[in-house]
């Protein structure tokens, strides 16, 4: 994966070199973990819904706190009562 995306990154200290869609499961953490610990600096970005799993929510939560940066986009859901 690396040598794929390695002429597209920039790593000068100061932005992040690449955006991840992360939704939680391993497949989509996996990929972002892998860049932070090459040394590559990505921004996660996600679009939180009332559907995360408590696995995917665990998941976001560890990789925070092991360093990479989020965004997490929540759409405002209304709902209408007739009266």
């Amino acid at each position: 994966m690396f040598k794929v995306v390695e002429r597209f990154l920039r790593n000068n200290g100061e932005n992040y070199d690449c955006i991840v869609p992360v939704r939680g499961g391993r497949d989509s953490t996996f990929p972002a973990l892998q860049l932070f610990e090459l040394g590559r600096n990505p921004l996660c970005v996600t679009a939180t819904t009332c559907m995360v799993s408590d696995i995917g929510r665990h998941n976001i939560e560890n990789r925070k706190q092991r360093g990479l940066d989020f965004i997490e986009v929540a759409r405002l859901i209304r709902s209408f009562v007739a009266s």
